[in-house]
């Protein structure tokens, strides 16, 4: 684990630096203010990206967790009497401070991980020396139930030494203040948490051990592994399994090496993954992943000759999480059935994620159920994707193992990890696919070229299809889908219908107003959320990062309220008095307008402003000479004559206005 911790004093724009750790690979960053305010400490969260909100664990101000998106919370000696208002299983991150191992063998609950100092001396505090026992941290640190960090005193050169102590990872602080303006510089002299995965290699890469190492050095970790098998294979065809023994490279691989989490795959029998497991239960590793491959996507035949219960419950015995699909789940537990499935995790004390790619009573969503042995249950689901790809299982098991190297709960590690598969599948249109971060890069794409958006008005079908093609070949290339007053499942057979029409348009950008559970079943681009809606923390955690979020501003405080919540961009208005909406706000003007962006621009990280409401084609010059990203058009463009003219011409000469005048890169 590498955890950073802010300088007590940071301010807001001390802080927008750290969306470049993030960039560099930083996944726990503990905002620890104590000095500031409730409004000092919101503008802390505001600097920070909403793209990294979920890598922030709170220090103070617990609550703004759920306004924000935020990923945990960090509690002090003096408040882990607090620990269960904030555990569970969908809830984040929960960790604490302690100086003493004997704090950390009384907590009353299991936190994700604790932070135990001063290890060395200080850096940040003067005459405060390291005073722990490291024979005796060694000794009784990996006999915790929970990941334990060291702090104070780290640098670079200390830590690999931490880990020789017993210690999952390290908290840097003093050593990163003192950097100054070579803070980028200072933390990539730290390495990234080491990942194990223990698999068979498929000649593709596609599977496997290849696969596994793509995936945890494509999510910062830095991939370790032993080959358990050699397959003859490809993406379409598999042939034969040659078993290979894997305890002497496992044995001499540890010596010298300490990962906190292990992916187990490709196994040729059940007692060479007991062996397997016991052996890493031996050498401390920590967290134990068993994707259980009983058979390729490319072979209907079984890679097992026979699954004794008295075996599977050994091996269950020794694993922290199994990762089943359904037929693997009927062939291991003879159920799919969630609360047999519930009595199993119980039972056996393992947590167990059902994938749900095989369960065809979903028709536009998978939705995986994982099950803890605390008889909780969560629920996370994604679109489908309109093509499948070799080995997505091996994907989904290695991030998980890898964000939880990062310091992630396990639930967490599990939702971030289906949204990194399913950005994976959606990749190519092959079989084989590729890490490449394209979900952020395409986001900020369609945001940065976007200086139009235009804004259905109609109820019925035929006439929606008909004006919105308009629209799409006059040149505009973003639709909101706003249809109030009609039943969810008639806007979402619109959504299917108006996604089908704008494919044949490249770039064109799909964006539901209101309805976020029709945002999720269609697969849309976006969600737009008016006041009263959903929070945009809520729509993310259904949506995942790489979806686009906005919302509707009015008044300065509202602005201020969306930059906590970390939306992607914001409609201000209404510019005047417009038929299209019942419910109307004040009228802004364009002193209004004027006065909601220049508070936006002073924001540590401004955000996207597109006017709304009444708006003309005699107002674009004015609303362009504002900072603002764009405009959002209805009336304007559905009450004229000829739409695919007017789309045409209103287009051209948004996009001469506003790419002329300045605007900020997003």
């Amino acid at each position: 684990m590498l955890v950073v911790i802010t300088p007590p004093e940071a301010t807001p724009r001390e802080i927008v630096r750290y969306n470049r750790l993030f960039q560099l690979g930083l996944h726990t960053l503990h905002l620890r203010i104590p000095s500031a305010t409730r409004e000092e400490y919101k503008a802390c969260i505001q600097a920070i990206h909403p793209e990294f909100r979920h890598r922030v664990v709170l220090c103070d101000h617990f609550d703004l967790g759920e306004v924000t998106g935020t990923g945990g919370v960090h509690l002090r000696k003096d408040q882990i009497s607090l620990w269960r208002q904030w555990q569970g299983i969908n809830r984040g991150r929960v960790s604490v401070s302690a100086h003493s191992i004997e704090e950390l063998q009384q907590l009353p609950f299991i936190p994700t991980y604790a932070l135990l100092s001063p290890l060395f001396e200080s850096i940040s505090k003067l005459d405060y020396p390291g005073n722990l026992d490291r024979s005796e941290c060694k000794k009784n640190l990996p006999l915790l139930p929970f990941p334990v960090v060291a702090l104070g005193g780290i640098t670079p050169e200390r830590q690999s030494e931490a880990l020789n102590y017993g210690f999952s990872g390290v908290a840097i602080l003093g050593d990163l203040a003192l950097a100054g303006e070579y803070l980028e510089e200072a933390f990539l002299h730290y390495s990234q948490p080491e990942v194990l995965t223990i698999a068979g290699h498929d000649p593709t890469s596609g599977a496997g051990l290849t696969a596994d190492i793509r995936a945890i050095e494509s999510n910062d970790a830095y991939p370790l592994s032993v080959c358990s098998s050699l397959t003859a294979q490809n993406e379409k065809d598999f042939k034969a399994l040659f078993p290979v023994d894997v305890k002497e490279p496992l044995d001499i691989l540890l010596k010298n090496h300490h990962p906190m989490v292990c992916k187990i795959g490709l196994i040729s029998c059940l007692d060479q993954g007991i062996e397997i497991a016991k052996k890493l239960r031996d050498k401390k590793v920590r967290y134990i992943i068993w994707d259980p491959i009983l058979k390729t996507s490319a072979s209907e035949k079984s890679l097992h000759d026979s699954f004794p219960k008295e075996r599977i419950k050994e091996l269950l015995s020794l694993v922290t999480l199994i990762t089943p699909n359904y037929p693997e789940s009927m062939t291991l537990f003879g159920t799919t059935d969630p609360i047999e499935l519930s009595l199993f995790a119980s039972e056996y004390r393992v947590y167990i994620l059902l994938k749900g790619g095989h369960n065809s009573s979903l028709q536009n969503v998978s939705t995986d159920l994982l099950f803890s042995p605390d008889g909780e249950m969560a629920r996370y689901t994604v679109p489908r994707t309109p093509f499948d790809k070799h080995g997505t299982g091996c994907v989904l098991s290695a991030v998980i193992a890898t964000l939880l190297s990062h310091g992630y709960d396990l639930p967490s590690a599990c939702r971030g990890a289906q949204w990194k598969t399913d950005t994976y599948r959606r990749s190519s249109k092959a079989l084989l696919g590729t890490h490449k971060r394209v979900e952020s890069i395409e986001k900020q794409l369609r945001l940065h070229s976007c200086h139009l958006q235009y804004i259905t008005d109609s109820l019925e079908l035929p006439e929606l299809l008909f004006k919105t093609q308009q629209v799409l070949e006059g040149g505009v290339r973003w639709i909101q889908l706003r249809m109030k007053g009609v039943s969810s499942q008639k806007r979402l057979e619109a959504a299917f219908a108006l996604k089908e029409l704008m494919q044949k348009y490249i770039g064109s950008t799909l964006i539901i107003n209101d309805d976020l559970e029709t945002a999720l079943a269609c697969d849309a681009h976006g969600v737009h959320l008016g006041l009263e809606d959903v929070s945009p923390a809520t729509a993310r955690k259904v949506l995942g990062l790489g979806k686009i979020i906005g919302g509707t501003c009015n008044t300065v405080a509202d602005i201020a309220q969306r930059a906590l919540e970390g939306v992607d961009y914001i409609g201000i208005g209404p510019y005047r008095s417009t038929t299209t909406k019942k419910v109307l706000s004040p009228v802004l003007g364009i002193e209004g307008i004027k006065a909601l962006s220049a508070y936006n621009q002073q924001l540590p990280v401004p955000i996207p402003l597109f006017a709304i409401g009444g708006i003309e084609t005699s107002d674009f010059i004015d609303l362009s000479s504002l900072d603002l990203q764009g405009i959002a058009l209805s009336g304007a463009i559905n009450r004229s004559g000829d739409i695919t003219e007017t789309a045409k011409s209103i287009t051209q000469t948004i996009q001469q206005l506003f790419t002329q005048s300045k605007k900020r890169p997003i």
